[in-house]
């Protein structure tokens, strides 16, 4: 519609940014795939939410999507979790979890990469996974509230597994807990 697309570069503004581009080509490609009689209309803007919500309007859809399957739901919060770095004193951020961290769960990443809600790479032997975007982590409620909860444990696995990987780069058994 007329007007849409000056409607959609204000709530840009000046934050066309690495944080703002990748939410601008989610929300188009869902108004592509929404557009009635080849028009792309403000109210399906709208109804997505808008640049700001679109993705996290998303998020919710999918979580709802598995409402009939308790035991998804709760392999999905254990996956989209472990792919955030909690912060200490900082934001919390996207982290890179590997195929041996998910193996169990990777047909769900499967799943939600097919969903865009993850982004995998690598090849059959080093495939790792991602979040899209860390508008899932700072603005979904559903995340915020995984994450106040499990953010202790979440500490303390990322430092563990930073401790195990010095180990086993440095093969030292002097660095193994004693006591």
């Amino acid at each position: 519609e007329n007007g849409l697309v000056e409607d959609v570069l204000r709530e840009c503004g000046k934050e066309a940014s690495g944080r703002m581009l990748p939410l601008l080509q989610f929300t188009l490609t869902k108004l592509w795939e929404n557009q009635v009689h080849r028009e792309i209309s403000f109210r399906a803007y709208r109804t997505l939410g808008g640049l700001q919500k679109s993705l996290i309007q998303y998020g919710d859809e999918v979580w709802h999507s598995f409402d009939n399957d308790t035991n998804q739901q709760a392999r999905l919060r254990h996956t989209m979790v472990q792919l955030v770095r909690p912060g200490i004193g900082t934001e919390d951020t996207r982290q890179i979890a590997s195929y041996a961290d998910l193996e169990q769960y990777w047909d769900l990443v499967k799943v939600l990469a097919d969903k865009r809600l993850v982004v995998t790479t690598g090849d059959a032997s080093q495939q790792s996974v991602e979040l899209v975007h860390e508008a899932l982590i700072g603005d979904w409620p559903k995340m915020q509230e995984w994450l106040k909860d499990d953010r202790a444990f979440r500490i303390w696995q990322n430092n563990t597994r930073v401790a195990l990987a010095d180990f086993q780069k440095a093969q030292d058994p002097g660095s193994l807990l004693r006591g």
